[in-house]
Parts: structure tokens; C-alpha cells; sequence
């Protein structure tokens, strides 16, 4: 298989346009923004249109996992990986990650697989699907840590070259060997669900955030850290935050729509979070929350992830509808001034 780079940069707006942008906020007006979509599916080589998950690898390929197996895109089209890239089934991939160091995990056929460029190989001890989309993260010793039904692994170099083997990431009992379910790596911490609460880890230290630090029993699938320091818990019903002096969660007063399937959070690289639900992709940015829906070009509003690409590109994945990707920012078409 091919090793090349696949990278495609769209263009930034233009000077002027970015002064007209800058002009308006400073004057009091607000616009209502609709994005230029383009459609993925069928005709791009997408045979199953229920995408679940998004993932850039360190080689600039855009992965999308559907509930039909697992797609890579070449800049032209989405290729079907199956027997020949060494995974044996085309299921359902709810889980990508992509490692510090540029290398893909996918969690599919009841597996755990690293990609190397050619191949997945597969990661011994690991033989489940993981607890919804956001259950791996690094680890502090460049390794890979999943969180499983029994607890949070750490998936090492086995003792032939080239073999991966699961371990418990900390020995002993405790929160990080019950049912983990989002992972999330902030400098020195981990962040996981563990149960129906939240815990941390730091230098093997685990904290628990329950309903006393304000954060009701609830399946917290995803975490993210804003660049701010703010941690974001999310499940399928409820997003909740805590900002860096703070002991306690408090819920976030923006309403965020349920998600059917799993609660999911991106932390894009410019520290947006963008949280997709069943009616479009909610955005904070700057602590100013807006929606992607259909009115705002999205061919269905059930969303179930999100990726920003290192061309600046937006991608959205939607539960049967296959991939929307706009075009590029800044395409500002309607503005509305505030009476």
C-alpha cells in the first residue's frame, strides 16, 4: 500500500473579507453563518453512509469508521480496508485514535489494531469493543493506554518484535480496574470514566469527581481539556465543565442536545470544543456556543463526530447520511443586524 502523504489546504479568506468580519463584531453586529458542504458517500467510495467515528493519521489520511467497516480516503476516495490490510471482518469501528506519534489505533471486530503504514496488527489481551468512541489516549511511557470493561490497559511491545500485549495500566484495586470509558491525556493527567463517575490519574495517583464535586452519576464517555485548563465531561445526555480553580463541575448552561448513541467531544486546534449530537454540531469557541444543522447546510442534523484536518478543513461525520466536509472558513453568505 501506498505510504504517501495525503494533504489538502484550503484557502484562508481573504484580507478584506477578514476586515469586513472584524469591522461587524466591533460595531455590533452579528451574522448567521452557512457553511459550503460538500457530500461524501456512495459515489466516493463510502458503502456504508452510518459513520461513527473520524481520525487524521501523522501521514495527513482522513480515517472514517462506519458501522460498515473502516475507510481510509486518498484525497479522491474512501478505500474499504479489510483482509488483505490484515483485518479480519468489516464491522462496526467505533473507536480511532491517533497516537503522539502519528500511528492510528482502530477498535473493530471485537479487536485492538495499530496500523503501521501497510498493515494492522493486532494488540493481544484485548478482545472487546471499547466503551464508546473516545476509549484510548497515550500514555506517559509512549505507550498506548484503552480503557476496557475491566479496567484501563496499557498496550506494550510484546516479547517478539513486532507483537502487542495488553497489561493493567495500574496495579491493584481501585477506580482504574472497574469499567473505564473516555480517555483523555492532559500533560501529566489521565482523565477517564470510571463507573458512573469521573476520575483522574496523576504519577499513579487517582482522584474521583462524583456527585459531592457537583458531577451526577452518569456514563461519561468523553473528556476534553480546553487550552484554558477547563475540563469537559460529556455523556450521552449531559456536558458538564470545571474550570482550572475550580473543585466542583458545574453543568453547562448552553443546551446540549442529547446523542443517541455515545456522548463524543473534539478539542479542535485552535481550542474550540465541538460536541456532535442528534440535532447538528454544537461549537464553543471563545465561550460563545453556535450550532451546525441543516438550516446551516448539513444534509441530516443526527451528527456523531467531528474532526478539524490540518489543512483547516471541517469534517462531519452523520448517522446515515456518510460525510459532509466544508469547503472552507470564512464563507460568510447572510448578515443580520441586531436590533
Amino acid at each position: 500500500m501506498s505510504v504517501e502523504r495525503c494533504q489538502r489546504r484550503m484557502p484562508l479568506p481573504s484580507q478584506h473579507l477578514r476586515r469586513i468580519v472584524i469591522m461587524l463584531l466591533m460595531t455590533g453586529a452579528c451574522f448567521a453563518q452557512r457553511y459550503s458542504f460538500r457530500q461524501y458517500g456512495l459515489a466516493e467510495g463510502l458503502q456504508n453512509l452510518a459513520v461513527l467515528s473520524l481520525a487524521q493519521d501523522g501521514k495527513g489520511f482522513l480515517w472514517a469508521g462506519s458501522e460498515g467497516g473502516l475507510y481510509r480516503y486518498d484525497c479522491t476516495r474512501f478505500r474499504l480496508m479489510g483482509a488483505a490490510e490484515g483485518l479480519p471482518c468489516t464491522a462496526e469501528v467505533q473507536g480511532l485514535y491517533v497516537s503522539v506519534d502519528g500511528t492510528l489505533w482502530a477498535n473493530t471486530c471485537s479487536q485492538l489494531f495499530r496500523f503501521d503504514g501497510g498493515h494492522f496488527q493486532v494488540a493481544a489481551g484485548i478482545s472487546e469493543m471499547l466503551n464508546r468512541s473516545q476509549a484510548m489516549a497515550d500514555g506517559p511511557h509512549g505507550n498506548l493506554v484503552v480503557a476496557t470493561s475491566s479496567g484501563l490497559q496499557e498496550v506494550t511491545p510484546g516479547g517478539k518484535a513486532g507483537t502487542l500485549t495488553a497489561r493493567p495500566y495500574l496495579a491493584g484495586p481501585g477506580p482504574a480496574s472497574q469499567t473505564t470509558r473516555g480517555l483523555f491525556r492532559y500533560r501529566d493527567q489521565l482523565w477517564f470514566g470510571c463507573g458512573n463517575q469521573l476520575c483522574v490519574e496523576e504519577k499513579g495517583n487517582v482522584l474521583v469527581y462524583a456527585e459531592a464535586e457537583g458531577l451526577p452519576a452518569d456514563s461519561w464517555d468523553a473528556i476534553g481539556v480546553t487550552p484554558d485548563g477547563t475540563v469537559w465531561a460529556r455523556s450521552p445526555s449531559q456536558l458538564y465543565r470545571k474550570s482550572p480553580a475550580a473543585r466542583n463541575f458545574l453543568r453547562e448552561s448552553y443546551q446540549i442536545a442529547h446523542s443517541m448513541y455515545w456522548g463524543a467531544l473534539t478539542v479542535a486546534p485552535d481550542g474550540s470544543l465541538m460536541v456532535p449530537t442528534d440535532e447538528g454540531v454544537a461549537i464553543n469557541q471563545g465561550g460563545q456556543w453556535s450550532l451546525i444543522d441543516e438550516s446551516h447546510g448539513l444534509s441530516i442534523s443526527m451528527t456523531t463526530a467531528v474532526l478539524r484536518d490540518s489543512g483547516g478543513s471541517l469534517w462531519i461525520a452523520m448517522m446515515g447520511a456518510g460525510l459532509a466536509r466544508a469547503l472552507g472558513s470564512g464563507e460568510w453568505e447572510s448578515w443580520t443586524k441586531v436590533k
